[in-house]
């Protein structure tokens, strides 16, 4: 049988040290960087603990406080370990070598437990599911080496890295992140940076799929790779969307509802030809979280993705959860993770409750998300679409059709600013786009804020 690494003799230098140097060295520093786990002698080990619980009390240990420690709370111990450790500290210069070196022997044991566990769950048929087997691993792998790792950083230095984004930024004329290319909403939305959840939600028939589409047809004319889990449609279905949004052939034609041109053809070969860009479509009919993340990652790797979109968060499960509110709540939490982990913005469209629908004006409000609390708090952006021509609203309040109109309601903008947007629907083309009479942009005060009632009844602001 193989033994795992250890270094008992380092182990005995950090205690030794810690107790002799006490004055000299930073024994808070030291004490509590030190874990159980980094100890694999059992006097050691009680030694440490012994050591701790008289520094959380006194906010120092040396030996004479160690051993009174000892007889007070009538712990047996071999003397032999006390002469050891009389004569066994190390300069206090090298401490900080003797504790990374702990550590990293503390993280390649737990490693070759995990995988020992790991193998046990194989051999007697535990594992079900491979990829979800596969992500937990590499989720354990990536905890267990960046444990503690994370560097302290002062204000000094982030105020430096900001100058230098900022002087990046002026280089590059743009702001990070991806536009939708829709103009007004670039404007009040803002770009979707690495590492944002993106919310899009609204009722049945406002265009969802039609607002994702646009975006995707706009970003693959500018070379972007994108991720796309779509649970409803198949993969030529969504592809009959992007064509007929990034070419403007009737969607019906592309159908076969209405007669084809030649020239339509023509299109799509232009069309096909200028794209720079690619999508991974991922059509099933749902997926479990882990499989989700597992996936998402694969592609990454293979594909360079840039952004990856959802379509929709209701129709993912977790296993690990029987209420459907944890599981919603750990399925939007585990989407901001993985944005957070590949630095990339992840776009998850959401069905609304009929809420909505009981309400005059139809706008809809945080509270309509289903299972909202762990989606509303996820997300870094939520966006709400609706058209008010398919409710029968005929007129907006000054006068003007609601024909091809559809509102864009920013409800949530962690780092920019809520308002609503007046975007033109083109259900024929499967697309949204800036209104043709939008001249001048209109960027209203977010609902908390605002006491118009152009689009909502003063009961409605209680978002």
């Amino acid at each position: 049988m193989r033994i795992k690494p250890k270094n008992p003799d380092y182990e005995l230098a950090v205690l030794a040290t810690l107790l002799q140097y006490e004055c000299n060295a930073n024994v808070e520093e030291y004490i509590y960087r030190l874990t159980p786990s980094m100890f694999t002698n059992m006097m050691y080990l009680t030694v440490f603990k012994c050591m701790k619980s008289v520094f959380d009390k006194n906010k120092t240990c040396d030996m004479i406080m160690l051993i009174t420690y000892l007889k007070d709370n009538n712990i047996i111990f071999d003397m032999d370990v006390i002469v050891n450790l009389s004569d066994s500290a190390v300069s206090p210069s090298n401490l900080n070598v003797y504790i990374e070196e702990l550590e990293s022997l503390s993280q390649k044991r737990e490693i070759i437990e995990m995988f020992e566990l790991g193998l046990e769950n194989i051999y007697s048929n535990e594992v079900k599911d491979v990829k979800e087997f596969v992500f937990d691993v590499s989720e354990k792998m990536q905890q267990i080496v960046s444990r503690g790792s994370k560097e302290v950083v002062t204000i000094d230095k982030l105020i430096i890295d900001v100058m230098g984004k900022m002087s990046e930024r002026q280089q590059n004329a743009e702001e990070d992140g991806v536009k939708t290319y829709i103009d007004a909403m670039d404007r009040q939305l803002g770009k979707l940076q690495d590492g944002n959840l993106i919310v899009v939600a609204s009722r049945p028939a406002m265009g969802k799929t039609a607002f994702v589409c646009s975006i995707v047809a706009n970003w693959l004319m500018r070379g972007g790779n994108l991720h796309f889990f779509t649970f409803e449609m198949s993969d030529t279905e969504l592809a009959e969307r992007i064509v007929s949004n990034g070419t403007d052939i009737d969607y019906n034609k592309i159908k076969g509802r209405m007669s084809i041109k030649e020239s339509d053809f023509d299109k799509v070969g232009n069309y096909s030809i200028k794209i720079d860009g690619e999508v991974v479509v991922d059509g099933v009919d749902f997926i479990e979280l882990n499989a989700f993340k597992a996936r998402c990652m694969e592609i990454k790797k293979s594909h360079n993705t840039d952004m990856i979109i959802v379509d929709y968060l209701q129709l993912m499960k977790s296993n690990q959860h029987k209420n459907r509110e944890q599981e919603i709540s750990a399925i939007s939490r585990g989407m901001k993770e993985i944005a957070m982990k590949l630095q990339i913005p992840i776009i998850a469209l959401c069905q609304l409750s009929r809420k909505v629908e009981e309400r005059t004006d139809k706008i809809p409000m945080m509270s309509d998300l289903r299972e909202s609390g762990a989606i509303e708090q996820d997300a870094d952006k939520v966006l709400f679409l609706m058209r008010p021509e398919y409710y029968g609203i005929t007129e907006l309040e000054d006068g003007s059709t609601t024909k091809d109109v559809g509102f864009g309601y920013v409800r949530k903008n962690r780092n920019g600013t809520t308002g609503d947007v007046k975007l033109k629907f083109e259900g024929d083309k499967q697309r949204y786009s800036d209104y043709n009479n939008y001249d001048k942009y209109e960027a209203y005060e977010s609902s908390e804020k605002r006491i118009s009632s152009q689009h909502r009844n003063d009961s409605d602001f209680n978002d």
